[in-house]
């Protein structure tokens, strides 16, 4: 009987005793409107009456641009809701709207983030997730280089045969070929690429460019009509 008792005495403060209550849930200002509500933990609530996964798992379905979502609990009957933004890294359209893509190949709205200056390369045709981690570090590539065409590299497709296609200002198409995580290798061909476009030859623009190979390049020059 009195284990009994014990039991019950012990299972009543479980439930009802106010040090096991949620005194207050915390997240930081930036945090995206409604995310509390989302979350489902509210002060009053069991400190143990919640699951943290199920809970970050809600928080990181409602909203993709968060990322490294973690719900602790403090013996202060505290709730600490952390995360981080999404930094979009790229952009690709779809079903209409525009997503920003991070550098894990994660999409999530752009509107949900703050607007910033960089210049965003647009990705066609490339899955999300580890897939597009090596379209990523390819376009990282490019960026990093001072070279004027790849400065106007605004788009970059895959292919149907995995290769790449650029599109540089005035929509010139360059057919890069093999999608190459080699850095070295990405700059030699990038500057034999500077050569042929400063050549005098091309002076009245180019149709399109084709990688044949790594040492060679075709190029169709645009043709000039004299009427």
């Amino acid at each position: 009987c009195l284990s009994l008792w014990l039991g019950a005495t012990a299972y009543a403060f479980w439930v009802r005793s106010p040090w096991l209550q949620i005194q207050d849930v915390q997240v930081s200002a930036s945090a995206p409107k409604n995310l509390l509500e989302k979350a489902g933990v509210f002060p009053g609530d069991h400190l143990f009456g919640f699951s943290a996964q199920k809970t970050v798992l809600s928080i990181e379905t409602a909203y993709p641009e968060l990322s490294h979502v973690s719900v602790q609990r403090g013996w202060d009957r505290t709730v600490r809701i952390h995360f981080e933004l999404r930094r979009p890294e790229a952009k690709v359209y779809q079903k209409g709207r525009w997503l920003g893509m991070d550098a894990s190949g994660a999409l999530f709205p752009l509107e949900t983030v703050a607007a910033s200056n960089k210049k965003l390369m647009i990705l066609s045709n490339v899955p999300e997730g580890d897939k597009a981690k090596p379209v990523l570090f390819f376009s990282k590539c490019l960026g990093n280089m001072l070279i004027s065409w790849a400065q106007s590299v605004y788009k970059i497709k895959l292919t149907a045969g995995n290769d790449v296609l650029l599109y540089l200002q005035n929509n010139l198409p360059v057919f890069w070929g093999e999608l190459s995580q080699d850095e070295n290798q990405i700059m030699k061909k990038a500057m034999r690429l500077e050569r042929v476009l400063d050549d005098d030859a091309l002076v009245n623009g180019v149709d399109y460019i084709r990688f044949v190979e790594d040492r060679r390049i075709v190029v169709k020059p645009k043709k000039i009509l004299d009427f």
